[in-house]
């Protein structure tokens, strides 16, 4: 194993970025000595982690979690400062930083080797997603937050020696705006080993953190499912795993009372998760913007179709046809189409989940992804 040193950052709240952190230490430690300071991070993940032999820098909970209010500017601050002064003594141990989330790389007086780069928008076209696509309460602080985020992130870009883009949308934006100190580098992903359980039905599966915030857009998949005839809905099982189903109180008793079975999980840990995809034959996302939406890949992973949006993160996870479906966010109509041809068709829908786990291995294995950033480091 190499002596080098790579040092990511883990927060519970910062959702599919937490499991890319996850995925991204575990792969980089079959080749170097990993430090991850982690905030959020459960006792059966920390000694999934702790046995790839990742050395845990353990917080405690997330800030979020202890009802932390404030701007990213400050918080993160705080939060890097925390981290950096728990690793005072060893700074000069640790060869190379690769900061997954920037803004902890904000007190940290070192040369940042990577730094992620998310998305793929200018500051003013995502305040104006935000404001459109968040509950009314969220839209002013979001856009605060989102223009504290742009100003932490590109003081910490224009100090990296490389910016880390995991989708080609991001790739474009920021070598726009970095030239050729960004690079392409695609988020690793480990297919589990699972025993898929038969199902008569069609077990339709929808995820999110928080499953009522507009942009994830539940309401499109509700109305492909009001669309179907009786007999398809007697079909479906409806699976929602994220808070705040209540909010859908209305739409799920019409399903159910026309025969949909539906299954609320609530949050469920992401060591828990592959056992709800075993128990799902297709996932439907059709988020109006994602960064890059690592629930899909998951799910490709785990040897599902998917049905989603036709937005720049999924166009590098999905091939139209072959492992899933695109659709425009809110065309429920062609989605109530495509369940009926799957409720009707459930060897597509085997095969075309085979196909999504070849997609997986082939473009997001963990090798390939060490493999770039060896090469990366090599470079510099």
């Amino acid at each position: 194993m190499s002596t080098s040193i790579a040092l990511i950052a883990y927060r519970k709240s910062s959702s599919g970025i937490a499991t890319y952190t996850i995925e991204l230490a575990k792969a980089l430690s079959r080749n170097f000595r990993v430090i991850m300071p982690a905030f959020g991070l459960s006792p059966t993940m920390k000694k999934e982690v702790e046995a790839r032999n990742i050395e845990v820098v353990d917080f405690g909970r997330d800030p979020s979690e202890l009802e932390y209010f404030g701007g990213p500017l400050i918080e993160y601050r705080l939060l890097s400062k925390r981290v950096r002064d728990s690793l005072a003594d060893r700074l000069n141990e640790i060869d190379y930083y690769f900061f997954t989330i920037p803004g902890f790389a904000t007190s940290f007086d070192v040369q940042i080797s990577l730094a992620n780069g998310w998305g793929h928008l200018g500051l003013l076209h995502a305040i104006l997603t935000r404001l459109r696509w968040l509950p009314p309460l969220m839209k002013i602080p979001s856009m605060i937050a989102t223009i504290e985020y742009w100003l932490m992130d590109n003081k910490i870009f224009i100090k990296a020696r490389r910016i880390a883009c995991t989708t080609q949308a991001s790739y474009n934006f920021y070598k726009a705006k970095f030239g050729n100190r960004a690079v392409y580098i695609p988020p690793p992903i480990e297919p589990p080993i699972i025993k898929r359980e038969p199902s008569e039905k069609l077990r339709v599966l929808f995820i999110a953190r928080d499953l009522s915030i507009p942009r994830k857009n539940l309401i499109t998949l509700l109305r492909a499912l009001g669309m179907l005839d009786k007999t398809h809905l007697k079909g479906v099982k409806l699976m929602l795993v994220g808070y705040n189903a209540h909010k859908f109180k209305k739409w799920l008793n019409y399903l159910k009372k026309n025969g949909v079975e539906i299954s609320i999980f609530g949050y469920v840990a992401k060591e828990c998760i592959s056992s709800i995809y075993s128990n799902a034959d297709v996932l439907v996302y059709p988020s109006y913007y994602e960064e890059l939406g690592y629930v899909v890949l998951e799910a490709m992973a785990c040897g599902l179709p998917v049905i989603v949006s036709n937005i720049p993160s999924f166009r590098d996870m999905v091939i139209d046809g072959y492992n899933g479906f695109f659709i425009e966010s809110n065309d429920y109509v062609k989605l109530s189409n495509l369940l009926s041809i799957l409720i009707e068709n459930k060897k597509m829908c085997h095969e075309m989940g085979e196909n999504g786990l070849r997609v997986a291995k082939e473009r997001y294995s963990s090798a390939l992804t060490v493999k770039k950033i060896k090469n990366i480091i090599e470079e510099l």
